[in-house]
């Protein structure tokens, strides 16, 4: 059992963050600012245009700085920001002193934007930002009026279930512009809202390269949004939704009409509940796999709408993997979040008579701190339920430094630890680093994916990453990676599982042009892979 090194980890834990509270508690939360929320008798027509009355009288926001220097962004952002009984209306306009250089590919919704100039307005409806994270729903377009959006704790991929919104964009002659219309009925909602905590960004991509936010400055901690109230909204009744399925079999395993429906709705508590009966699971889009040799199974997403609707509710796939779960006859689960205390509950029954349940427990000590308990088991399987406990910290400290750090112990038939920290900021030239050590014994959960036990760990990785704002390079950057396994116990105790070491290097002109290169290594006795690239644009 390894109860002295849980004990002596998290004893390393407290006297780290106690022993450096000088550096830590030097950082002075800045003072929230706060913008009026401004309610409209008549919405704005979502056109890209910004010549309606309701825009008039709506909350200004300007002052965006950058995230990486001291000084406001060169190209400047201003919010207009209203609502109504319905909706939330927001539009942005980005002045941009090159609009000829203004970058737009993407067209498919829920694409990525890494390559685009875009916009994103970030909500917590709980108004209970944490620092490095919260409950943000983050909603983001770009020049074309391409739509992308996180839901916490995910979504499904089907719009009318995860719910849909507005967007409209135009280039002009002094930069871009974009209308959004975002409806309330999208929030998990608490039962009386009367302030939303928000912040707004705007992403410039190379070869200019500028991050610009309001109202978080470099050295603040994430936590500090802004404050938007108070609000003045009618009692929410949230619908039921539908989902009803038919589908018609004729494989050879399994034939007939098969019919079934899902269900979902917003409770007034903020919570969100989701059932389903007989649900047709054969006709989801599921993952393309990619045929690629590895020694271990591949861990795949779920992207059936009643598993990927909250997953991050629920404990982690170590502990459930939901694709395990097969035949589905009937489940239903909560989940959501309520004050500092955020909770998933999932009970499924399958046609072999198996029996899936699984639960998280996570509640917020402070901005800082956060402590969680999981439980997962699947019945009829042969195996053990699994536990665990975690605790996890984002510390800010002065310079804009970051740290992160936490542990956790987990049971399934045996018990796994783990301890991690590492030190990140947005801040170029400095050297960021994650470290992690952990061990896990014959770890056998019902509902997990862990295909492969008995080991001890180390993990290490670094990062570096510089600007220029003058001179042919723009940005560059390096990485070292390592990942050192070997056996906890039996007959190979001691003896190395496998080793993984990635070096790497990047670096982009301000042009445009980019070089890239990664040598891996990898031993898996009696195995060695080695590998390299070199990526030229």
């Amino acid at each position: 059992m390894t109860r002295l090194p849980l004990f002596v980890g998290w004893l390393s834990l407290w006297l780290l963050t106690t022993g450096s509270g000088i550096e830590i508690y030097q950082v002075a939360l800045a003072e929230r600012p706060h913008i009026p929320a401004i309610k409209v008798n008549s919405p704005p027509k979502i056109d890209g245009d910004l010549n309606d009355e309701a825009w008039q009288t709506a909350a200004k926001v300007t002052g965006f700085w950058r995230t990486d220097r001291d000084q406001l962004a060169e190209e400047q952002t201003e919010v207009l920001i209203c609502y109504d009984d319905t909706a939330i209306y927001v539009a942005f306009i980005c002045h941009d002193s090159q609009p000829n250089l203004i970058r737009a590919q993407q067209r498919k919704r829920g694409g990525a934007f890494q390559s685009d100039d875009f916009i994103t307005i970030n909500i917590d409806p709980l108004n209970q930002p944490l620092v490095g994270g919260g409950n943000f729903y983050a909603f983001s377009v770009n020049p074309l009026g391409t739509q992308n959006e996180w839901v916490p704790g995910g979504a499904a991929e089907k719009i009318e279930w995860r719910g849909d919104w507005q967007a409209r964009a135009k280039i002009t002659e002094k930069g871009w512009q974009v209308e959004m219309a975002i409806p309330f009925r999208i929030f998990r909602l608490p039962r009386k809202p009367s302030a939303f905590a928000l912040w707004f960004s705007r992403s410039v991509p190379p070869p200019r390269l500028e991050d610009s936010t309001f109202p978080y400055r470099r050295g603040q901690a994430v936590s500090n949004t802004a404050e938007w109230g108070p609000l003045d909204l009618p009692k929410f009744k949230s619908p039921m939704l539908f989902m009803p399925s038919t589908s018609l079999l004729m494989g050879e395993a399994k034939r007939g009409i098969r019919t079934g429906l899902d269900a979902k709705q917003h409770l007034p508590n903020g919570l969100q509940w989701q059932m389903t009966l007989n649900p047709d699971f054969y006709n989801i889009e599921d993952v393309v796999e990619t045929i690629d040799f590895t020694y271990t199974s591949r861990f795949l997403p779920d992207r059936r709408p009643f598993f990927s609707e909250g997953w991050g509710y629920f404990p982690p796939p170590f502990m459930f993997y939901s694709r395990l779960v097969e035949d589905v006859l009937a489940g239903t689960k909560f989940f959501g979040r309520v004050g500092r205390t955020s909770v998933g509950i999932l009970g499924v029954y399958e046609t072999h008579s198996h029996l899936t349940l699984a639960s998280r427990l996570s509640y917020n000590l402070d901005k800082k701190w956060s402590v969680e308990g999981n439980y997962a088991h699947r019945t009829g399987t042969g195996r053990f339920p699994a536990y665990r406990l975690a605790l996890n910290g984002n510390i800010p400290s002065k310079n804009d430094w970051l740290w992160n750090l936490g542990g956790d112990w987990v049971y399934g038939g045996a018990d796994a630890w783990s301890l991690y920290f590492g030190r990140f900021s947005n801040t170029p030239g400095r050297l960021h680093f994650f470290l992690n050590y952990g061990e896990i014994g014959d770890y056998r959960p019902s509902i997990g994916f862990k295909p492969e036990v008995n080991f001890k760990e180390f993990i290490g990785n670094l990062a570096y990453f510089d600007r220029y704002e003058k001179g042919t390079v723009l940005y560059w950057g390096s990485f070292a990676f390592y990942h050192r396994r070997r056996f906890r116990g039996g007959l190979k105790k001691g003896q190395l599982l496998d080793q993984n070491e990635n070096l790497g290097a990047f670096v982009t002109g301000r042009k445009g042009w980019s070089i890239s290169s990664a040598y891996n290594k990898y031993r898996r006795p009696p195995f060695l892979d080695r590998t390299f690239h070199l990526g030229c644009l």
